[in-house]
């Protein structure tokens, strides 16, 4: 049985992340220079909640105290909702931040950059809860403290199913092995409805068995809470800063964001070829503000 340790923080029920997209073919693994030749109409664009189109939200009454109810509803989200997700952590080693500082300070000129703070956002609804408690105050910026690669989408689910939820994820990652993994490149990716492009560290090594893991949540997520399975041809990443982008000229913040992005990777390729790989040994079980952890073998 996986170690299982639980870190309440708040009662709040808004909680962090899930996921910019997620797509590649098996050679995006091996090398650092594919997807840039794809068209814009090929790529996949993630969604916000991982809810299957089939399903609809509770309507009974809300079953969270008083206290314990979000401060803000956002679209999508009901009163007495919990925002939920699975990730492995992604530990902050002195040769991974000595290879992010200069990328976050050459991001940072970016109009309305935000820098991750601890985990990734990526659903409109966690981008914004995001905003509004770490504003970018400006000035040089310096690696996030901590990382996240996500195994699940976002889910939304009901108070009384919070420890269902840790549960299900729990006994699905039973017997688990920790492994390694390795960033192969930075890249760019967008949300479902293209309102927020995210820089990330696209995963090399580790990602057969990031996929597994993946895959072992899919079913028992689906049968729980309808929840959709996560990409098949997943793009596991970690988030490191993201942008707004504006409807307005939203092609033209893209295409600039993506150029930045290909230019910092073609710059920093040979420190991220000799960063050394790191051991995914915790899965993170978010729960609005609350969080456990499992230990991987």
């Amino acid at each position: 049985m996986p170690l299982l340790v639980d870190y309440e923080s708040s009662s709040d029920s808004a909680g962090e992340d899930d996921i910019p997209k997620a797509d590649p073919s098996p050679s995006v693994r091996r090398t650092a220079n594919i997807n840039n030749s794809l068209p814009k109409s090929k790529r996949r664009k993630l969604s916000g909640f991982g809810v299957s189109s089939s399903s609809s939200p509770s309507s009974t009454p809300s079953e969270v105290p008083p206290s314990a109810k979000p401060k803000t509803l956002k679209p999508g989200q009901l009163e007495g909702d919990w925002l939920c997700h699975a990730f492995i952590k992604v530990p902050i080693s002195n040769d991974l931040r000595e290879c992010l500082d200069p990328i976050i300070n050459a991001l940072s000129s970016l109009q309305d950059l935000e820098v991750t703070t601890s985990g990734e956002t990526t659903s409109e609804l966690d981008s914004k809860l995001k905003r509004e408690n770490n504003s970018l105050k400006g000035g040089p910026q310096s690696a996030p403290s901590e990382l996240h690669i996500s195994l699940t989408r976002p889910i939304l689910i009901r108070a009384h199913e919070r420890n269902e939820f840790r549960t299900l994820v729990e006994n699905a990652l039973e017997g688990r092995n920790r492994f390694q993994i390795h960033f192969a490149r930075l890249t760019t990716l967008i949300n479902d409805d293209a309102s927020r492009l995210f820089f990330v560290l696209e995963v090399g090594t580790g990602w057969e068995e990031l996929h597994n893991l993946s895959t072992a949540l899919n079913k028992p997520l689906h049968a729980a809470f309808r929840a959709r399975s996560y990409y098949t041809e997943a793009r596991y990443h970690a988030s490191i800063a993201s942008i707004p982008l504006p409807p307005s000229n939203n092609t033209i913040t893209q295409a600039e964001a993506e150029a930045q992005a290909h230019k910092l990777d073609d710059l920093h390729a040979r420190a991220f070829s000799r960063c050394p790989a790191f051991v995914a040994e915790t899965v993170g079980i978010r729960v609005g503000a609350q969080l456990s952890t499992i230990t991987l073998l």
